[in-house]
């Protein structure tokens, strides 16, 4: 039978977010005293059908080095308003914990499952992911081989879906393809669509920041890679995105919070000139660099510039120019990201002493990634 019981380590604000735990029926024999080595943590927001074919998935993990009892599984429904405890499965092999809260955001999510969860492994996947039997051995393995961060490898429907979508599959996939080619894995583009850390690494540098709307992921790589702790990538660890983003509003919606949160991101931290959004305009063509100083400096003008553009993007895309279409695209995102951040800097003049800071800087450390 299912009860209510009290979260283990749970944060502060557990009372105001009326957070509760609940333990969902289990298969895993787990006797006291004990120790987990894995705990998987999916935050969810009105996503029951998709994170309920991700729970089939992890119920059926091929184990070679532990026994079911050594793994748990925590879903936090962070104020959704579908029915996550209908989508749990039944029986499951592991330990199966419901976390709901009132909505919070993906960083208290996140923290509330891994707050409640004692596995010294922690693998954080999102709720619209698909993985294969092999997927939580292989994030365990390179943790035994020495890692303290694992990047998993994240696919999507490549060719598949809007102009927006492609383009931001387009990013992960370039970013995949530094990491085969040997690419040391940077902590600023950590991405907790699929991710793995040992707790103590999570818990020594404070975990994810609260504040942060977006980009929480990123904020906290780069806090591990501060600390010095050693970074992997895993492409047997595959997961493959699902839903993804399917709404055009949604997506420039998030393009302007990134810029927001970078902006908090970058005054967080020592090397703030590095860290901070201007360094995105290393990564475009110089012949916009001035469009999106103007748009920074003026973010009342990013929403209608930034629709104007894509959809001549779209016109492109429609016309089988898939290269124009995906330059247009990223402007798009450039625009809506430097009129997020124009709009935390709150004034032209903050903006302008922030790019005048980067460019006597130039250190390269970071990009704005969408």
């Amino acid at each position: 039978m299912n009860s209510t019981i009290a979260a283990r380590g749970a944060a502060p604000d557990d009372q105001r977010l009326g957070r509760q735990v609940l333990r969902a029926n289990s298969g895993a024999s787990c006797s006291p005293g004990t120790s987990l080595q894995v705990s998987v943590v999916i935050a969810t927001y009105n996503r029951a059908e998709s994170l309920g074919r991700l729970l089939i998935d992890l119920t059926d993990q091929a184990l070679a080095a532990l026994h079911p009892s050594e793994v748990e599984i925590l879903v936090v429904d962070d104020g959704g308003n579908h029915d996550v405890a209908s989508v749990l499965p039944a029986r499951s092999p592991f330990d199966l914990t419901l976390v709901t809260q009132a909505n919070g955001g993906p960083a208290v999510a996140r923290h509330a499952g891994i707050a409640s969860s004692t596995g010294a492994v922690v693998i954080v996947l999102d709720d619209d992911m698909r993985i294969g039997p092999g997927f939580v051995q292989a994030h365990l393995d390179a943790h035994v081989a020495g890692a303290d961060v694992v990047y998993g490898l994240i696919e999507g429907d490549k060719g598949k879906g809007p102009l927006f979508a492609r383009y931001h599959q387009m990013h992960i996939d370039r970013w995949l393809d530094e990491c085969r080619a040997g690419a040391a894995p940077r902590g600023d583009r950590l991405c907790t669509g699929n991710v793995s850390f040992s707790r103590n690494a999570y818990v020594s540098v404070g975990g994810f920041d609260p504040n942060l709307i977006r980009c929480e992921d990123r904020d906290l790589g780069i806090r591990l890679e501060q600390a010095g702790y050693r970074f992997t990538y895993c492409e047997s660890a595959l997961s493959t995105h699902e839903s993804g983003i399917h709404d055009r509003s949604d997506w420039r919606r998030r393009n302007e919070i990134y810029g927001e949160s970078d902006v908090v991101i970058s005054a967080k931290h020592a090397q703030r000139a590095a860290l901070s959004p201007w360094a995105f305009l290393a990564e475009l063509p110089t012949v916009v660099h001035p469009l999106l100083i103007a748009v920074a400096a003026f973010p009342v003008l990013s929403r209608p510039l930034g629709a104007v553009v894509y959809r001549v993007g779209e016109r492109f895309d429609r016309a089988g120019m898939d290269s124009v279409a995906m330059r247009l695209a990223g402007l798009t995102y450039g625009v809506d990201y430097y009129g997020g951040a124009g709009r935390r800097w709150g004034s032209t003049r903050r903006a302008v002493a922030a790019l005048t800071e980067w460019r006597s800087s130039r250190a390269g450390f970071s990009e704005a990634t969408p």
